[in-house]
């Protein structure tokens, strides 16, 4: 892993994951979502709430929505998830740090299986299904909350650690 990491976390490599996280957020999630509370935006929720949120969406929603996670959000955890990742490697050179927006992109890959299942099964209804979706959710976005701070204070204690003197 960290032969792995000090090859591709180049500022080049970070850059253009950058510019590809901007476009997906700025322009395609938006284009391609045509729903206002897409689950795998949601912090928690219960089986409940899923599934009344799925019904909301109408079917030709559903479908656009399952749609959209099968052939986009798939690929967009791993635009996350290495650009945090290189990032922090590139500041701490920590392998346990880098592997946090890591474990983020895995829990929105199986969180992003559920909601799809969940979707396409519908009216029929998976409880158990429903709640551990949630969970993966919730994992996700604690690991991104996690991932975003550490490089914050990262950020922060680089920009006021104070340029050592030598005294002669």
């Amino acid at each position: 892993m960290k032969n792995f990491l000090e090859r591709f976390s180049s500022g080049k490599n970070i850059l253009i994951l950058f510019v590809a996280f901007f476009v997906f957020n700025m322009f395609l999630f938006p284009y391609y979502i045509p729903i206002n509370e897409p689950l795998d935006l949601k912090f928690a929720y219960s089986s409940k709430q899923a599934y009344q949120l799925i019904e909301g969406y109408g079917e030709t929603d559903r479908q656009i929505y399952a749609n959209c996670l099968i052939y986009i959000d798939f690929v967009y955890p791993v635009i996350y998830g290495l650009m945090f990742s290189f990032l922090l490697f590139r500041i701490k050179k920590s392998v346990i740090l880098a592997q946090i927006p890591l474990l983020a992109s895995l829990a929105d890959f199986i969180e992003n299986i559920g909601i799809i299942t969940l979707l396409q099964y519908f009216p029929g209804k998976n409880l158990l299904l429903a709640g551990m979706t949630s969970m993966f959710t919730t994992l996700k976005w604690f690991s991104i909350m996690a991932s975003l701070s550490i490089l914050a204070i990262l950020l922060v204690q680089k920009l006021i650690k104070k340029p050592q003197t030598v005294e002669l």
